[in-house]
């Protein structure tokens, strides 16, 4: 399983980041390893970097496509593609459980937002949503 933490990054950051990935992950890998001493400082930091997602206008969508929830989670489930999704939602990311690589949910979340950041902090990987699905 594969667990990717989604930050919408602010747009005045988008430019400057797009073309410096890696150092945008190495701060939110940063961000998310800090010590408790350190809250402080990296919630500063993410209040600069990052926007708070919209957690109602995302439960709303998701409940009325009746996507099933699990204990804070919507379920997405895909037998055709052997797919297991879960989505939690958090005020200062999304976080997408999968055995898949590229989970559908990333699809439906690209429309959310244009300014998403993926990363998987356990397997070094980060992208830009948008740039995923120009392909």
């Amino acid at each position: 399983m594969r667990t990717y933490h989604l930050f919408i990054i602010k747009s005045e950051f988008y430019q400057t980041y797009l073309t410096h990935s890696f150092s945008l992950y190495k701060t939110l890998e940063n961000l998310y390893q800090i010590k408790r001493e350190d809250a402080s400082f990296g919630a500063a930091l993410f209040h600069q970097l990052c926007e708070y997602q919209n957690e109602d206008l995302l439960n709303q969508y998701f409940r009325e496509k009746k996507f099933p929830t699990y204990r804070k989670s919507y379920i997405l489930f895909n037998e055709k593609r052997k797919e297991k999704t879960f989505l939690f939602i958090k005020p200062s990311r999304l976080i997408v459980v999968t055995n898949k690589n590229v989970p559908r949910i990333f699809k439906i979340l690209n429309y959310y937002n244009y300014y998403l950041f993926v990363c998987d902090f356990k397997n070094k990987d980060y992208f830009w949503l948008s740039n995923h699905y120009k392909k």
